[in-house]
């Protein structure tokens, strides 16, 4: 299974460009994090990537965003990666995508 990704909305605010983009986990959590492909979707230069906490279930508090990788990781409260295969299923967090 795959990360379920929603493009929520996107736009121009002058010279920049934004997406919003909404991610929900599902029942098998890769080790890495979930591969999320933003291309034509955000900005290709970006100069940030903003994350909420999420909904605070499924024993996740932090997602990040790996633009090496191009992917969504999930930590726990210990500060940890979520463990492999961990069912985030109820898991749901925005990304703020921001550049040129």
């Amino acid at each position: 299974m795959a990360a379920t990704v929603t493009v929520q909305k996107q736009g121009v605010p002058g010279d920049a460009k934004y997406a919003i983009v909404t991610v929900q986990g599902d029942t098998s959590y890769p080790t890495g994090g979930y591969a999320v492909d933003v291309s034509g979707i955000a900005p290709s230069k970006r100069f940030g990537v903003f994350t909420d906490q999420g909904n605070g279930v499924a024993g996740v508090v932090a997602a990040l965003w790996d633009d090496t990788n191009k992917k969504v990781k999930l930590f726990s409260a210990l500060g940890t990666e979520v463990p492999n295969t961990t069912n985030v299923s109820t898991y749901i967090v925005n990304l703020l995508f921001y550049g040129f």
